[in-house]
């Protein structure tokens, strides 16, 4: 009885020792995330005409570290067919400047958070259009319990994706510079 005890004692130990110098992220939740309470929209800045345009579907996969409930990775995936203006015709010619179908789909994948100056920040690769560029932007995490909110906004010029900038009639412009705002809510799943 007592060597079985003693051999409990240090297997328990054990444990505890590979819990505290476990490596960030060995213990994580997958975030679910609720489309129907989460928005993913893009301010466009156009010559008398300024739009949101807003992404109805899209693909998510998040883990959060349990310990410092922080993502431990994500990805986040779309097609450009499911990202809608509100007008018809608009839609089509974005699609057809954007090379839609050869590029119709796109994603960022996170790499790192930093905190500087008391603000965290995301960094990761967005693919589009078929060039890959590096990505860093200001995100909020909130939770209580398991309920869960990321927000964050990116500004992002699409000249840097080899799109080129949309003139038309010689009056029209839209501006290169884009504003991807996020705010993702879902729970947190063992």
């Amino acid at each position: 009885m007592l060597l079985a005890m003693k051999i409990l004692e240090r297997w328990i130990l054990a444990l505890i020792v590979f819990i505290a110098v476990s490596p960030p992220g060995l213990w994580a939740s997958e975030f679910k995330v609720d489309k129907k309470r989460s928005s993913v929209t893009v301010d466009v800045k156009a010559t008398g005409d300024d739009f949101t345009a807003h992404l109805e579907d899209y693909m998510v996969h998040i883990m959060i570290d349990d310990g410092t409930h922080q993502p431990t990775n994500a990805v986040f995936k779309w097609d450009f067919k499911n990202l809608k203006t509100g007008k018809d015709k608009r839609d089509e010619k974005m699609l057809e400047w954007m090379g839609v179908p050869k590029y119709s789909q796109a994603s960022f994948t996170f790499e790192k958070w930093e905190v500087k100056k008391g603000e965290t920040y995301a960094t990761g690769i967005m693919e589009m259009h078929g060039i890959k560029k590096s990505l860093t932007f200001p995100v909020t995490l909130k939770q209580e319990a398991k309920e869960m909110t990321i927000m964050g906004q990116a500004k992002m010029d699409y000249q840097d994706f080899n799109l080129k900038i949309i003139r038309m009639m010689l009056l029209f412009k839209v501006n290169p510079q884009l504003v991807i705002s996020f705010e993702l809510k879902g729970v947190l799943v063992p």
